[in-house]
């Protein structure tokens, strides 16, 4: 992420991170969504606990499955929160960079 912010002044979104004024003609970086496979409440693996476990290592690693599903389920949400709230500030963006440019001519 560090390297990212250092090399910013060398992309076309150098003007956000400079000392001169905002134009109303500097276009935002543009934002690109991911495909986020669709959240499932049911186990995909649901197969495998069909059968009571037979050692306590077997045990364990349903429980392991079972965290891992439900962190994935939590990641996959998250990101569908942060590409909505980035949609909607982009929006809003669009919105006020056109009545700026308005005022200005």
């Amino acid at each position: 992420m560090c390297g990212t912010v250092d090399n910013l002044p060398l992309t076309s979104a150098a003007f956000l991170v400079t000392s001169s004024l905002l134009k109303s003609t500097s276009a935002p970086p543009t934002f690109k969504p991911y495909t986020i496979s669709p959240i499932k409440h049911g186990s995909r693996y649901s197969h495998l606990f069909e059968h009571a476990p037979r050692t306590t290592q077997e045990a364990e690693l349903m429980l392991a499955l079972q965290e891992s599903e439900g962190h994935n389920n939590s990641r996959k949400q998250s990101m569908v929160e942060m590409q909505a709230s980035t949609m909607l500030v982009g929006m809003y963006n669009n919105c006020t960079q056109s009545q700026l440019q308005a005022v200005e001519e």
